[in-house]
């Protein structure tokens, strides 16, 4: 997808097609006829990748009838920042709803790359505690990330981990 940010209509998005990678072993891009999508695929090593997603040219012509105008405009390249994160979570309720509220346990920092609110077992039971693993996506190396669950397995120790992914 890419997004035209105009001044005074605001955000207009529109599929990407022929976008390319700085990486394609971190990053595949596919075109199913609808638009480009990207599959992300880090080491399993705890560490951060950057990859960049460029735009297929670096100038497109574009008209915008607002106040009908148009002409070239540059488009940008975005840097990612991907990994495999790990987070150790306590279940603090059982509702009965299949959600399990929780927080993170982790002995090796207090600030997990992932820190998931809740963790979905289905049904009515919670275990004590889940080990997760996430696919952590950051837009800055420095800045949150936006956390995909992989798997979370049921695990009936509340002792804290040591293993989690720092930020």
């Amino acid at each position: 997808m890419k997004t035209y940010d105009w001044s005074q209509t605001g955000p207009d998005t529109y599929s990407a097609n022929s976008s390319f990678t700085s990486n394609s072993s971190l990053a595949q891009i596919s075109n199913n006829g609808a638009g480009d999508m990207v599959t992300f695929t880090p080491p399993n090593d705890g560490q951060q990748h950057s990859v960049t997603i460029f735009p297929a040219s670096p100038q497109e012509l574009v008209q915008n009838c607002i106040a009908c105008s148009f002409g070239n405009l540059n488009v940008m390249s975005i840097d990612i920042f991907v990994s495999i994160a790990f987070t150790k979570v306590k279940t603090t309720s059982t509702p009965g709803t299949g959600w399990c509220p929780s927080v993170p346990i982790c002995s090796n920092t207090s600030t997990p790359r992932c820190n998931p609110s809740s963790v979905f077992e289905g049904g009515s039971f919670c275990h004590p505690a889940h080990d997760c693993e996430f696919l952590a996506i950051k837009f800055s190396l420095n800045g949150s990330a936006l956390c995909y669950p992989n798997v979370c397995i049921g695990n009936t120790s509340t002792a804290p981990s040591s293993t989690c992914t720092p930020n």
